[in-house]
């Protein structure tokens, strides 16, 4: 359905490339790659799409420079 695709597009994970770059010291594909982590994560119904839990979900994932 046309809506549900509209939606799914405007939807925005509230953690930001900054938030992720500033903690994990990170750049370029990795802020995406963690992007995409916390993304799926809420899509599928692991975390809520709040601030604070997608944080500290955003904290525990450990990454391999």
């Amino acid at each position: 359905d046309i809506r549900h695709l509209d939606e799914e597009s405007k939807w925005r994970c509230v953690i930001s490339g900054n938030d992720i770059m500033e903690y994990h010291k990170v750049s370029g594909k990795m802020v995406g790659q963690i992007k995409t982590i916390l993304e799926t994560a809420i899509k599928n119904g692991i975390i809520s799409n709040t601030y604070d839990e997608a944080y500290k979900y955003m904290k525990d994932i450990n990454i391999d420079i």
